[in-house]
């Protein structure tokens, strides 16, 4: 996935004010805005099974799937879960919300995991995400970090039969639930 433009700082709320297209995603990474296709059926599945577990486990705060995330000038995304506890820093805006979530989990794609292991990883950390989380759906794995003082730790890559023992979640997530519809497996 190629930059369609560049934007300064300043003209966040040009790109905050763009249409949105049911066809297209539209990003803001490192201030050039990233276009890229709607997600494949597994992805979408994975998307709401993960957010459907997280929901499941947490008596608290909120799961959202693919909402506009403003982390700093330059930086909003859209992740394809956050979850955020009652007491986040996150804050719903009139766009979207702002701040860093709790835990950010994107899968990735052939068009964008350079950018979810690039500039989107270093965001995440840089801003003070609490947990991320790459699933990688070819692989049927999910790589998950977690915050250590100002940089992320991995934890490691867990597969459908794994548990994960979420640091911000404060408890054991059975991965298989989030793999469970997932029709391909290579």
């Amino acid at each position: 996935m190629q930059a369609v433009a560049t934007m300064t700082s300043t003209e966040f709320d040009v790109y905050a004010r763009l249409p949105q297209n049911a066809a297209k995603r539209l990003q803001l990474i490192d201030g050039e805005v990233y276009m890229s296709a709607r997600p494949m059926p597994d992805h979408q599945r994975f998307v709401h099974d993960v957010a459907d577990l997280i929901e499941s486990l947490m008596s608290g705060g909120e799961v959202l799937e693919d909402i506009n995330l403003h982390l700093a000038e330059g930086h909003n995304y859209e992740p394809d879960v956050i979850w955020l506890a009652a007491d986040s820093a996150c804050s719903e805006t009139e766009t979207g919300f702002t701040g860093p979530p709790e835990l950010v989990v994107e899968v990735l794609s052939g068009s964008t995991a350079h950018l979810d292991k690039g500039p989107k990883f270093d965001a995440y950390e840089q801003y003070g995400v609490g947990e991320y989380w790459l699933a990688d759906l070819n692989q049927m794995l999910v790589e998950v970090y977690r915050r250590d003082g100002e940089r992320f730790l991995r934890l490691g890559a867990f597969g459908p039969a794994d548990t994960v023992e979420s640091y911000v979640l404060g408890k054991p997530v059975p991965l298989a639930a989030a793999f469970q519809r997932i029709k391909r497996s290579s």
